[in-house]
Order: structure tokens, then sequence, then C-alpha cells
């Protein structure tokens, strides 16, 4: 896995930076998002989102690992972030408080193909197949896309 290298630090430098952005996305309109446990909710599927594609970049970086591990790791990160994820949703989808960007990230936000993706990942690093990776790179790709267009959502549309 010596040749991803470059994509992990590529991807893991940027969901990193993305992560900080959404925090400043956020804090930006706190008084907004403070008030409704909904996109409280959703904020946090999208630093969610952010902080899976980092941590998978940083396991991937990891040097001369043994598929196994890599494997292991892949698949206890895909089942704690699909854990948050889902939690998340019920509480968004119990609290819905009406307003529209609530109902537009739960559309947008590719949480369950992202996580389906990362133990995907894991299962076939189990099973020995190295071209598994390949489901890591479009998991990192779809949650970094998926993060960016929920933190634009959160500064553009948070009025309605």
């Amino acid at each position: 896995m010596e040749e991803w290298g470059d994509f992990a630090v590529i991807t893991g430098g940027a969901a990193a930076a993305l992560l900080g952005l959404l925090f400043v996305a956020i804090s930006i309109k706190v008084d907004v998002i403070g008030r409704s446990i909904t996109l409280r909710a959703r904020a946090t599927q999208t630093m969610v989102l952010f902080l899976m594609a980092f941590l998978a970049a940083a396991v991937l970086g990891i040097p001369a690992q043994p598929l196994w591990v890599f494997g292991l790791l892949m698949t206890v990160l895909g089942l704690l972030a699909a854990f948050v994820l889902v939690a998340m949703e019920r509480k968004a989808e119990r609290a819905n408080d009406g307003r529209s960007l609530g109902t537009i990230l739960s559309a947008v936000t590719p949480s369950a193909l992202t996580c389906f993706l990362v133990l995907a990942t894991g299962v076939s690093a189990l099973a020995g197949w190295r071209g598994g990776i390949y489901f890591l790179a479009a998991a990192i790709i779809l949650a970094v896309t998926g993060g960016v267009i929920n933190a634009w959502l959160f500064l553009v549309r948070l009025d309605t």
C-alpha cells in the first residue's frame, strides 16, 4: 500500500483543513445552529464525514502495516462512523423542526454509502484482497465532496 502514500497525504490534509473550515462556518452561524437540534445533528454528521476521511487517510499512510491490520482499522472506523452517523440521523429526524436546510442536508449527506465503502475496504483487506483499497478512495472522495456541499449549505442557506 506504499503506492497510496501521496493519496493519503493529499486527502488527509484536505480533510483536516476542511474540518477546520467547518468549525469556522458553524461558528459564523452558531446562533442559528445552536437553536436547532436538527441543524446541530447535521453539522455533527458533516464533521464525522471529514473526520472519517482524515482518519482513513491517516491509517492508509501508516508505513509497513500488514494488510490485516489495515483491514481491522478500516472496519472499526467504518463501524464507529456508522454508529455516530445513524445516531445523528435519528436525532435529526426526531427533532425535525421543519427547516428546509435540514431536509436538504439529509438528502445530500452521503453517510450510508461512505460508511459502506469504508467497511467494504476493511472486509476486503481482512479477506486478503488488496484491490479493496479502491473502495476507500471512493469513500474519501465521497465524504469530502458531501462534506463540502454541507458546509457550503450551512453558510449560504441557513436563513431558510
